[in-house]
């Protein structure tokens, strides 16, 4: 084992959330050549074609070399897709990565040659998810973050104490080829895992036809192109992962049936024309009832799909942070069992574009939803009745086993490794809900409730403690904050 040289900030994850958060830290005149960013997105998203590294340069395990990761830094899952058929889910004055600059995405975008980002119903603008990335790039450009910061290409395994007290380090970041950085911040912005469905699919599916026939990250590449435009196509899930594979088959002109498999049978609401609205704030001596209380009070008692409710809505959800983190942590789980789907299917909203091509293809019949789980992906059996029969088959939980030519998995994220081994070797401490815990400052906090020095956390792995922070403008306003606090220190 190799033991790499230490740096004062280590930023765990090279997505969004490490993004805006070197953006702001440049803001505040913090010198980024004390930054160390960790993360495997380039090798994934293919850097590697761009010709930023040289043959051979695989062979050295972790690669340090500011051209490399930083060619992907600030794309992740939600911005990592160079497809043209996938949008952003909200509007463009919601993609607000500093507050004192609200409108520079929105006057950015202008520049776009894009008549079909515009919402014929007064909804927005909603541009391509590879259209905020470029944006994104542009202003690690502008602050030459790029060229600043140290990046290493590789995924970090495990965050241990570092036991030698005579240096300034006290975390050890440990990486998937044995090597150890060793830092003395440590910034966990890992984002939302990607989607886990491998456990679902059976012995007898050839490796071959998983490569063929599966599609486990939809947005990855361009795997949705090469679905045969007559191929059955059962996607597993309904979130908006599920919504931008429907909106990819409808964009390609795609022909054949088309099944959504997901448990309560329904699809997001599309974004509708919303205002900002002011909502009281959640009460005192807030319990979980309590809280419910104070949705269905203030929350308009028509269609969910209306401007007004909406506008409702969101109102609340600017007062959800401090509702959330008030709620006693016994509270919190009983919550999320009875009411998080539901939460999360009026939050997750789809954008206009999305909508439409989905009731398009209902109304013509081509797609169906089936309010059902899936239990297993295994290979068809041969049928001498078909010559050709589909080579997959989709056991249902209730009913009838489904037979498909392809399958999208979409049935929401994974699990964080790293997150997991903080969990099991006692440096985080575990909510009742499952998630770490995490203070108002963003530290770590340990099972004991006190915080872990030095140690902080970012963007979604936050949100099972401070409640709705998933998406980028709450993303960005967390980087503001935890900006001000390293630039202090």
């Amino acid at each position: 084992m190799s033991t790499q040289s230490g740096s004062p900030i280590v930023i765990i994850g090279d997505g969004y959330a490490a993004a805006v958060l070197l953006i702001h830290l440049a803001r505040r005149g913090v010198n980024l050549s004390s930054v160390r960013v960790i993360g495997d997105a380039a090798l994934e998203t293919g850097a590697l074609e761009t010709g930023a590294l040289e043959t051979g340069a695989l062979e050295t395990g972790a690669l340090e070399t500011g051209a490399l990761a930083v060619s992907a830094l600030g794309r992740g899952a939600a911005y990592g897709t160079h497809h043209p058929h996938f949008r952003l889910n909200v509007r463009d004055d919601l993609m607000v990565i500093d507050q004192d600059y609200p409108n520079d995405f929105v006057d950015w975008a202008k520049q776009l040659n894009d008549p079909a980002a515009t919402d014929q119903a007064g909804a927005g603008q909603f541009y391509r998810r590879s259209d905020f990335a470029s944006y994104l790039a542009g202003q690690l450009a502008k602050h030459n973050i790029m060229n600043e910061i140290t990046s290493l290409s590789a995924k970090a395994t495990h965050i241990t104490p570092n036991k030698n007290n005579k240096t300034s380090y006290l975390w050890d970041v440990t990486l998937n080829d044995g090597s150890t950085v060793m830092a003395g911040h440590v910034i966990l912005a890992t984002g939302n895992p990607p989607p886990q469905g491998q456990h679902l699919i059976a012995d007898n599916v050839s490796l071959d036809i998983q490569h063929e026939r599966i599609i486990d990250q939809p947005w990855k590449g361009d795997a949705v192109d090469q679905i045969p435009p007559y191929a059955h196509v059962g996607i597993i899930g309904g979130g908006l992962t599920a919504l931008d594979a429907c909106f990819a088959l409808y964009e390609n002109s795609h022909h054949g049936q088309i099944t959504v498999i997901t448990p309560k049978g329904l699809l997001p609401p599309q974004q509708s024309a919303w205002k900002d609205v002011d909502m009281p704030p959640f009460p005192d001596a807030l319990t979980a009832s309590k809280f419910i209380q104070h949705m269905r009070r203030y929350l308009p008692d028509r269609d969910w799909t209306t401007p007004e409710w909406q506008s409702a809505f969101e109102g609340m959800r600017a007062q959800l942070t401090d509702g959330w983190q008030r709620l006693p942590d016994k509270d919190k789980p009983r919550l999320m069992r009875r009411f998080g789907w539901l939460w999360s299917l009026i939050r997750y909203r789809a954008c206009p574009q999305t909508q439409r091509a989905v009731h398009a293809m209902r109304k013509a019949g081509q797609m169906q939803i089936i309010a059902d789980r899936v239990n297993q992906i295994k290979a068809a059996m041969s049928d001498a009745v078909s010559p050709t029969p589909p080579p997959l088959m989709l056991v249902m939980q209730s009913h009838d086993d489904l037979a498909c030519d392809h399958v999208i998995l979409a049935a929401g994220v994974g699990q964080d490794a790293l997150i997991k081994q903080l969990k099991n070797s006692h440096i985080a401490g575990v909510l009742a809900n499952g998630g770490i815990n995490v203070s108002d400052q963003l530290q770590l906090l340990a099972p004991d409730g006190n915080p872990q020095p030095q140690l902080w956390v970012l963007g979604p792995p936050t949100q099972f403690a401070l409640g709705d922070v998933v998406g980028a403008t709450s993303t960005a306003k967390q980087a503001a904050r935890l900006a001000d606090q390293l630039a202090s220190l």
